[in-house]
């Protein structure tokens, strides 16, 4: 846990309320990150199966160009194409130089 601003004295009747925010922050997060890399696994596995970006755009409720420029570091259907496994981010890295 952070330590408390100098602001607010450990001694003060808010300190507690106050810790249990910051407590609150960390945690919901962790709660992003958590469901940030659920969604890009479950994308993944929808391209691997052969989803279209315009399905995962759909089931997200935007656009087929929104979905493959938010999710297309993440691909695994590209190196399929190529027949061998590669380093996705580094295979899109070298397609942008």
């Amino acid at each position: 846990m952070a330590p408390l601003p100098i602001r607010v004295r450990p001694t003060s009747p808010i300190a507690p309320k106050l810790q249990a925010a910051l407590t609150d922050i960390t945690r919901g997060q962790d709660a992003l990150e958590e469901a940030h890399l659920e969604l890009v696994n479950s994308v993944k596995r929808a391209r691997a199966l052969g989803a279209s970006w315009g399905q995962i755009g759909n089931s997200l409720d935007i656009s087929q160009q929104a979905a493959h420029q938010r999710f297309r570091h993440d691909d695994p259907a590209i190196p399929a194409i190529l027949g061998r496994q590669v380093n996705t981010a580094a295979f899109w890295s070298l397609l942008a130089h």
